[in-house]
């Protein structure tokens, strides 16, 4: 198995994850009528996007 992660790596798994956090965030935005976009709530998402993005890169690298 191999465990390297490249820039392009990371780069990647920001882009999906910034792209999960405006989802959710937005998602929710939509849902409420009175919903604030909160920070620690887009970090958040932002955060498990990202760490999403890479396991899934590790665990099928042929896919990248």
């Amino acid at each position: 198995m191999n465990l390297k992660i490249e820039r392009g790596d990371i780069y990647r798994a920001l882009v999906i994850g910034l792209l999960y956090a405006l989802l959710r965030t937005g998602m929710t935005y939509w849902r409420e009528e009175a919903a604030t976009m909160d920070l620690v709530s887009f970090l958040g998402h932002l955060l498990i996007g990202a760490v999403i993005s890479l396991v899934l890169g590790i665990l099928f690298p042929k896919m990248k």
